[in-house]
């Protein structure tokens, strides 16, 4: 039972700390463009402190599935188990901690990217702030299958403490956890691109767009390959 406990101290703080991270850097990014386009554009301060708080806010997903996965473990886990659920609670921290890193990195791109576009272009707020939006739905991605392999591995009974199953624990945490990390850093720099040509030519707003989804769903691709992955080695313990 000790092992459990020190077990569940680890993970959630890997889950919560880890993910800050990432979301903290996003938000702080995204304020440090917004002030910037402020200084060159003060007119436009509403438009971009608006848009800074609503990107901020999305940014902030990635913590928020930490501090949840984190709360989880200390408060709803069982502290009874083997050397296999200890060791399912630490990769359950680390999955979420790790899978939310480039969530927060790249949504803070993309809202960093809006604040600055709507700095010098305020009459293309509306459509900056859609597009936006929508490129952060989509670096969130990573994230959520982050979430979900976090919450198999810390919810699931784990009966058996062989070795086979112990790796195949650690791998499907690990396998997530860094399998998230690039797409969702990499689709938020798409989403960033995208919406700094829409402010350089409103013209070419549908075609950059439909880029930049195109472009974020063939990146998001190797996320749902550490996804499946993940799964599979969960079900090791299962059969």
């Amino acid at each position: 039972m000790d092992w459990i406990y020190v077990s569940k101290f680890i993970g959630a703080a890997m889950a919560v700390g880890i993910a800050a991270f990432g979301s903290g850097f996003g938000e702080g990014y995204i304020a440090f463009k917004a002030s910037e386009a402020i200084a060159r554009q003060p007119r436009a301060s509403n438009e971009i402190v608006r848009t800074m708080l609503i990107t901020q806010a999305v940014a902030e997903t990635a913590g928020i599935f930490g501090l949840l996965v984190s709360i989880i473990l200390l408060f709803v886990v069982s502290s009874e188990g083997g050397v296999a659920s200890a060791v399912s609670i630490i990769a359950a921290g680390f999955c979420m901690g790790f899978g939310a890193i480039g969530a927060g990195v790249g949504s803070g791109q993309a809202g960093a990217s809006a604040c600055e576009s709507i700095g010098r272009y305020p009459r293309l707020s509306s459509s900056i702030l859609l597009t936006t939006l929508v490129g952060q739905a989509i670096v969130q991605t990573g994230c959520i299958f982050a979430l979900v392999i976090s919450m198999l591995l810390c919810l699931s009974p784990h009966t058996n403490d062989s070795p086979a199953v112990i790796g195949a624990i650690l791998g499907a945490g690990f396998a997530m956890g860094l399998g998230a990390m690039g797409p969702d850093t990499g689709t938020g720099f798409v989403a960033k691109n995208a919406i700094w040509g829409m402010s350089r030519d409103s013209r070419l707003g549908g075609v950059l767009t439909r880029t930049m989804l195109l472009g974020q769903a063939v990146a998001i691709t190797t996320a749902i390959y550490s996804l499946i992955i993940a799964f599979l080695l969960i079900l090791i313990d299962k059969t």
